[in-house]
């Protein structure tokens, strides 16, 4: 077939082609504009849009990938026209979502973690332990589970004064720490009140512990502090551990028998014991007074600090001595349970005096 560009002009064929051409370009290049909007439509300043809503009753502007313009619809004399204005404000709900960010996650109370409780109760377990809270006469006590083992070896030691529930260790280990030692026995008991400071017997030997957060160690300061006779413990109410079967556990019982005194600023507390007439004695590696040359009286206040930082300046200047424990070997420093136990053992030697 002939092409037009091979024919001659003036060849019907030619002309037919140019008329097709012609009608193909007429029809792929119509372009329909609106009229012009008259002038004064819009104002010379910017308008300024806000969304009534967040989330589907504001569209989303696709121009930015993030989501801070709003595209917001506008009639202007009949004509669709949209403006995008960037909102630097936080919705006050996330989107499709009744709550706020902060409420959506935290509506419900954290899970307690093995061998705690929400309700403040003490979950006390261990044959020793079990034993000396059932011989307390100011505990009380909710509910009493072991096996048939546990309950008969408490049975053997001590009158159950609540009706006991049989089950599992199965049972009871999934109700507590991992490897936890219950030894068959789980006791749901009320804590005991907090021991006031005026109320701490002026004749006595008392330990303050300085941010000691270890429940491990101040279960087995307060063992050592039962041994020794101590008259009460006194903690900070922040930085120190709950009373939670761990701490009991490592007690061994001595928690039935050291009252704690839990107060908000220890170095106030030791201002007032200084006014009651006790002699503050403060443990500190780096004192160059060892402890066996303090001249010791009652009534007396040990001060441990925690194990690495020690003592805290403040506590510090609140203690009438500052003295340490001679440590000739490699190794200059103790575990603070340890070092409790060996100065409570050295301090009952000279307040006991000369032995016949």
């Amino acid at each position: 077939m002939d092409r037009p560009d091979d024919l001659k002009p003036g060849h019907p064929k030619k002309e037919w082609w140019e008329k097709q051409d012609s009608n193909l370009r007429r029809h792929s290049q119509r372009i329909y504009s609106p009229p012009p909007l008259p002038l004064g439509t819009f104002s010379q300043r910017p308008i300024c849009i806000k969304p009534r809503a967040y989330g589907k009753a504001a569209a989303r502007c696709q121009h930015a990938q993030t989501r801070k313009y709003v595209a917001a619809s506008l009639t202007v004399a009949g004509h669709g026209v949209t403006d995008c204005r960037m909102n630097t404000s936080k919705p006050p709900f996330p989107k499709g979502r009744g709550k706020p960010a902060h409420r959506r996650f935290h509506n419900k109370p954290p899970k307690p973690a093995p061998g705690t409780r929400h309700d403040g109760k003490h979950v006390l377990y261990g044959i020793h332990t079990v034993i000396e809270a059932l011989q307390n006469p100011m505990r009380e006590f909710v509910s009493l589970v072991g096996t048939e083992n546990g309950l008969k070896r408490l049975s053997e030691s001590v009158e159950l004064p609540v009706e006991p529930i049989i089950a599992g260790i199965d049972d009871i280990s999934r109700q507590l720490p991992k490897d936890a030692v219950h030894q068959g026995v789980l006791l749901i008991a009320e804590p005991l009140p907090n021991l006031e400071l005026k109320n701490i017997d002026a004749r006595s030997t008392v330990v303050a512990l300085d941010q000691v957060t270890d429940p491990h160690n101040v279960g087995a300061i307060l063992r050592s502090a039962a041994a020794f006779g101590v008259s009460a413990l006194i903690v900070t109410g922040r930085h120190s551990p709950e009373v939670t079967g761990v701490l009991a556990k490592a007690a061994s019982g001595a928690l039935e028998h050291v009252p704690i005194c839990e107060v908000r600023n220890l170095a106030k507390a030791l201002e007032e014991l200084g006014e009651r007439g006790f002699l503050r004695v403060g443990l500190d590696s780096e004192s160059e007074t060892t402890f066996g040359t303090v001249e010791l009286k009652r009534p007396l206040c040990i001060v441990l600090g925690a194990e690495g930082k020690g003592l805290r300046p403040v506590t510090r200047d609140a203690c009438d001595v500052v003295a340490r424990l001679p440590m000739p070997g490699a190794i200059q420093s103790l575990n603070v349970s340890n070092a409790a136990a060996i100065v409570l053992y050295a301090a009952n030697e000279k307040l006991s005096g000369p032995k016949a």
